[in-house]
């Protein structure tokens, strides 16, 4: 079996039809493109703790991702969501079904995959202030209208 390697323009070129190319940008909108997915697949095999593996599997889904990058800025959401489900779909039968650890293209965005903590997860912060005086205004009970006394 050939060493693969990352797809490149001239990958994503001979896989989409030369004047539906053109439409979509071209080759200056397919190097972003490419770039783009293949940063989308380093990033999901790093959640794994691995490093990319070049396979017929990986460069398709990179591929598919890239076209998805291409459809997307043209705006065309519904086909640029099945190419984006397409590309999930094969990397799902890689890795297995938990692969992205969540439904969502945002690394932390929902499941347990990891990353950054959003809103509905993270704690609300604390104030030191409400740890010390045990007020939630710091001043122990005491407010600008109560009496100290």
């Amino acid at each position: 079996m050939p060493d693969l390697t990352a797809p490149t323009e001239a990958d994503l070129a001979a896989a989409v039809p030369a004047k539906r190319y053109a439409q979509l940008g071209g080759a200056v909108a397919g190097a972003l493109a490419v770039k783009r997915a293949v940063r989308w697949l380093e990033a999901r095999f790093l959640r794994h703790g691995a490093e990319v593996e070049w396979t017929d599997i990986t460069v398709e889904a990179t591929l598919k991702r890239a076209e998805y990058e291409l459809w997307a800025r043209s705006e065309r959401d519904d086909v640029a969501r099945d190419k984006r489900d397409d590309a999930n779909d094969l990397l799902e039968g890689f890795f297995g079904p938990d692969y992205d650890g969540g439904a969502t293209d945002r690394p932390g965005a929902s499941g347990t995959g990891g990353g950054i903590p959003t809103a509905a997860t993270a704690p609300p912060p604390r104030s030191p202030l409400l740890d010390r005086y045990g007020a939630a205004n710091g001043l122990g009970g005491l407010s600008r209208f109560s009496d100290p006394t």
